[in-house]
């Protein structure tokens, strides 16, 4: 078994699609499918179902796509740190943030690494926290910076900061006429929550539950940007920590105010795959997302660092 067949195995995983693993390796269907069939036939068993909608793993494809990760991880370490001299970090760090952080903090990364450490490459993966934790358990990343709300994370991680949890709206909203705003308010207010659970709208559907409340759901979204459209422009309101949305409220495009009875409290931690040592510059880039945990836009006043 070859490292590109290793390869094309656990991209055809990922996307179920020939088309697709093809388009992203720059190479011929033909030559996936027929990759994947001699692969098949080197170890006696299928690999894959073969549906109408794409390709599925078998029970069997699925006990070895752990190591199958694992082994390309580490030649992809091996190659990195075979770049990389004494003095000098290169190579592709894969990195994965929750959407509250992408901005400003995949910036604020790049623009120091290209400072202190230009030959490191930064690919970057965007999710929630559920995804992220799955993506560090499979080594599709090294390093994820993600939330945590309960203190039994089945991963390891390092604190970056904490914040409190706002609810955000429109400039001109009714609902929001103060500082704070208790729980119980908000099954008052029509909000828009993400169309995949995420540990923060699960967290305030099991609140409301424990009080007896049920939240007003208006809509479903699938992207930031789609959310803070509907904050903006139709009139709805959403829970977020005061980071994820600083520039909108700095900009005044947003009114804001801490939710209380009970305070929400969001941590924001780094952790990194298990699964196999981190590299030179994968270490690297640990150090300089730590340095830079003080310069994420909190709210000076009700946030506590890490």
């Amino acid at each position: 078994m070859t490292l590109k067949e290793l390869r094309i195995f656990t991209l055809l995983a990922e996307l179920g699609s020939v088309t697709s693993a093809s388009t992203s390796l720059g190479i011929a269907q033909s030559a996936v499918s027929r990759q994947i069939s001699d692969l098949e036939a080197k170890i006696g068993q299928r690999l894959f179902h073969r549906t109408g909608r794409g390709l599925v793993v078998t029970e069997f494809a699925r006990t070895l796509l752990p190591r199958a990760t694992a082994l390309l991880a580490d030649m992809k370490q091996f190659s990195d740190d075979a770049k990389a001299g004494s003095d000098v970090s290169a190579g592709v760090v894969t990195i994965g943030f929750v959407p509250g952080v992408t901005s400003p903090l995949s910036s604020l990364l790049f623009n120091r690494l290209r400072q202190t450490f230009p030959g490191i490459q930064l690919s970057i993966f965007e999710g929630y926290t559920g995804e992220i934790e799955s993506w560090l358990t499979t080594s599709k990343i090294d390093i994820g910076v993600l939330n945590s709300y309960r203190t039994d994370s089945p991963i390891r991680f390092q604190p970056l900061f904490s914040s409190d949890v706002y609810l955000i709206g429109p400039a001109n909203s009714t609902h929001l006429t103060g500082p704070t705003i208790p729980f119980r308010k908000l099954v008052e207010i029509p909000l828009v929550h993400t169309v995949t659970p995420n540990n923060l709208t699960v967290l305030s559907h099991k609140i409301a539950r424990q009080n007896g409340l049920t939240l007003r759901i208006a809509a479903l979204a699938d992207s930031a940007r789609a959310i803070h459209d509907l904050i903006a422009n139709s009139g709805l309101h959403c829970t977020f920590p005061y980071h994820a949305v600083a520039m909108q409220l700095a900009a005044g495009q947003f009114k804001a105010a801490r939710i209380v009875e009970p305070s929400i409290t969001q941590k924001v931690v780094l952790a990194t795959s298990t699964h196999h040592p981190l590299s030179e510059s994968a270490r690297r880039v640990v150090k300089t997302l730590l340095a830079l945990k003080r310069q994420i836009p909190v709210d000076p006043g009700l946030t506590k660092a890490s």
